[in-house]
């Protein structure tokens, strides 16, 4: 009996063969990025590129959805716009590129996969005039007490 990769399958197959002798692949900011070690021959480099390019939309997109989660975990815990839910929080990344939200009409319940396509992450962004104010209130306080309430201004 012959197993049937679907199209995902095969294409981790095929990443994970090529990591194993020592390819490298990457998706830096729309590129596809390919490190081959000098210790490769040309013919096993030109087959591993042919087998790369026959799923290099598939590729691609997996290597994508890993950068995107790799990154997404920087912002776990903030705010997100969820396109057509409105706001909520993004709770926790899968590898795959899900990332999983949670709006605070789902109190009852755990969370909602969404895909980055789908989200805006909410930064919040520091008031540079009341920072400013702040820091000119400080010029009577000693050196030492002015740093420090600088700092908990900044991160407050």
């Amino acid at each position: 009996m012959e197993v049937v990769l679907n199209l995902t399958e095969r294409t981790e197959e095929l990443i994970g063969r090529a990591e194993r002798i020592g390819v490298r692949l990457n998706y830096d900011q729309g590129l596809v990025t390919v490190s081959i070690p000098r210790t490769i021959d040309s013919e096993t480099e030109t087959a591993m590129m042919k087998e790369l390019e026959a799923l290099r939309a598939s590729v691609r997109d997996l290597l994508k959805r890993r950068a995107i989660s790799r990154r997404a975990k920087d912002f776990v815990g903030s705010r997100v716009w969820i396109m057509e839910s409105g706001a909520g929080s993004l709770v926790e990344v899968e590898n795959d590129g899900q990332l999983n939200v949670r709006t605070p009409l789902q109190a009852d319940r755990l969370s909602t996969t969404a895909y980055a396509d789908n989200i805006f992450v909410i930064l919040e962004a520091l008031d540079t005039e009341s920072a400013s104010t702040e820091l000119a209130s400080t010029t009577e306080m000693p050196l030492s007490e002015k740093g420090r309430r600088r700092l908990f201004n900044l991160w407050s």
